[in-house]
């Protein structure tokens, strides 16, 4: 999973086809150099059409490192939310049910499009009052250029 820090402070992740052991690396490699900024931040997860979903160690591994008490207190205090890209309109309606009766350290919302997700990120930008490093539209170009050379090359497997 690559983790974009070129628009902090919006950071974009772009999972590859399946996530693995690498693919968990890259992430948690990724937020550890968000989390050294000290700077709040959205995120907005795109994962390619058709991932594998996770195996149970991954899964494990994953849940593992997100609730680590420092993790769970850096994002609460840094992360203004997550916009995810939920293909499948089933999953994205069951993952908003869960999320909405789960108490989570940072607010989680499915979205259908690419452009949906950056939106809900910059609205968050703009509520908590987090300068942009460019103009939002510049941004927004920026970023759906960048994701759609990834995901047309398939599984990023390195920064």
């Amino acid at each position: 999973m690559l983790v974009l820090e070129d628009y902090l402070p919006l950071v974009v992740c772009v999972s590859g086809s399946s996530f693995d052991a690498t693919e968990l690396k890259l992430m948690i490699d990724g937020f550890e150099r968000v989390f050294a900024r000290e700077e709040r931040y959205p995120e907005l997860f795109v994962p390619q059409p058709g991932v594998r979903i996770p195996g149970p160690q991954e899964r494990q591994a994953l849940a593992a490192w997100a609730n680590h008490p420092r993790v769970v207190e850096i994002s609460k205090r840094l992360c203004v939310g997550t916009a995810a890209i939920i293909y499948n309109p089933l999953f994205r309606v069951a993952l908003s049910a869960i999320v909405s009766f789960q108490p989570l350290h940072s607010r989680v919302y499915p979205v259908s499009t690419l452009d949906r997700g950056l939106e809900q990120c910059l609205e968050w930008l703009e509520r908590q009052r987090v300068p942009l490093s460019q103009p939002a539209g510049l941004l927004q170009y920026e970023v759906r250029a960048r994701v759609q050379e990834l995901l047309e090359r398939g599984a990023p497997v390195s920064g």
